[in-house]
């Protein structure tokens, strides 16, 4: 295993090899670097657990609000009326305990995955190495960490809290308006534009960090151009989303209450910290690098021989010119030289 043997060079990319399609060059890049992404996933989870832990405590009033019939009390209720026989001589509180539990640390780690309630300036560090795996470029990790920190923290910081706090705004409106409306027209409307709010919200996530890592912009820009990748490409964000609630929330929610099994349970959330964090947060990095490449870099470069340019290009155009992987405040000697040897 490679968990953390970073100083071994890669395989590589063969000049002469076919372009594959994009599927192909995401199982391509993902199983050469598999034991990498699985150790970068491990080390996101790591930096990160402060923050898991107080979305742990605000995932209580999160889920119930989202899924009321998940509450302890619910659960009880129903495992009392089904009256199954337990194995090991566990109760029914006692089961009705580890439902709860388990499926609200499925939820926690499903919104963690998304982008949501992460420690920003950790966040933007990790970002750029899931970005230089997804665009097969040269990754020194440290370096690219600790210099992605020092110069994107700011930005990454204020997009953690207004992140955090659009989504609590939109379950809770979502919440608050179910509650407190008869069933009509009026609250199907309501439902249908909160549900619209949130989604929009999660997907910009997809691409907000990269943006935050690859170009100088300011972050209204960059929520502007966030904006623009989740409507024109809304089949392909909704269906990559899709993917990322069967993997994180639906597979673990029903291996859990499939086979009530504390066994169960620690295999699953042991997949979920050794595999599945890396594999969704490249996942992410993978499907936005595309699009900020085709909607944001290329139209630019059609551009490059002068004629007008339009506001989004004009945005990145000086950090194109020199090489739109890296960011140019960035020092120079990350990107040929490491420490800790030659690039992964």
């Amino acid at each position: 295993m490679a968990f953390w043997n970073w100083n071994k060079e890669g395989p590589g990319v063969d000049p002469d090899e076919p372009e594959k399609g994009p599927l192909g060059e995401f199982f391509s890049i993902y199983f050469s670097k598999f034991w990498r992404i699985c150790g970068l996933g491990m080390m996101t989870f790591i930096g990160s657990l402060l923050t898991i832990a107080l979305l742990y405590y605000v995932g209580f009033y999160l889920l119930t609000m989202i899924l009321p019939t998940l509450s302890y009390e619910n659960i009880l209720a129903v495992l009392k009326k089904l009256n199954l026989d337990f194995t090991q001589g566990a109760t029914v509180e006692t089961m009705s305990s580890y439902f709860f539990l388990a499926s609200h640390l499925v939820f926690v780690l499903t919104v963690f995955s998304l982008g949501f309630f992460t420690f920003g300036p950790i966040h933007v560090g990790f970002t750029y190495v899931y970005r230089n795996f997804a665009t097969r470029e040269p990754v020194f990790l440290w370096s690219d960490i600790k210099d992605s920190i020092v110069t994107n923290w700011k930005k990454g910081l204020l997009h953690s809290i207004i992140s955090a706090f659009a989504l609590c705004l939109g379950i809770y409106a979502f919440y608050f308006y179910n509650a407190n409306m008869p069933e009509g027209i009026l609250l199907y409307v309501l439902r249908a534009v909160l549900i619209m709010f949130i989604f929009t919200i999660i997907v910009m996530q997809f691409y907000v960090y990269q943006m935050i890592v690859t170009f100088d912009l300011k972050l209204r820009h960059i929520y502007k151009n966030a904006l623009i990748l989740t409507l024109v490409k809304v089949p392909s964000n909704f269906f990559i989303l899709l993917l990322l609630l069967i993997f994180n929330f639906a597979i673990p929610f029903l291996a859990i209450w499939g086979i009530p099994s504390q066994a169960v349970a620690v295999i699953v959330f042991a997949l979920q910290f050794s595999i599945g964090m890396g594999l969704s947060n490249f996942l992410i990095n993978f499907f936005a690098s595309r699009g900020i490449k085709k909607y944001l870099i290329e139209p630019y470069d059609d551009n490059n021989n002068g004629g007008a340019q339009s506001s989004v290009t004009q945005k990145v155009k000086e950090r194109y010119e020199s090489e739109w992987h890296y960011q140019e405040d960035i020092p120079q000697e990350s990107q040929h030289e490491s420490p800790t040897g030659a690039p992964a």
